[in-house]
């Protein structure tokens, strides 16, 4: 993750907890900015993987295709 990333988690993660600390519910701080990073990490990481892997019957057709049209047959 970037620096500008997780600055911005960083922040919008102090403002929730700030916000929870109106409504009476006290967190910690680091911990909670943490959870989150974790959170977001491991969602990237789950995307990036979906998007570069044929998981479904179609995928694998439409990459075999572009292979055909990039020239790269396994031939």
């Amino acid at each position: 993750m970037n620096e500008r990333v997780k600055a911005i988690i960083s922040t919008l993660a102090v403002l929730v907890v700030q916000i929870l600390a109106l409504l009476g519910i006290k967190v910690e701080e680091n911990s909670f900015v943490n959870a989150v990073a974790v959170i977001v990490s491991v969602a990237v990481s789950i995307y990036a993987c979906w998007k570069n892997h044929n998981f479904t019957a179609e995928a694998a057709q439409a990459q075999e295709l572009l292979d055909n049209l990039k020239g790269k047959n396994d031939a």
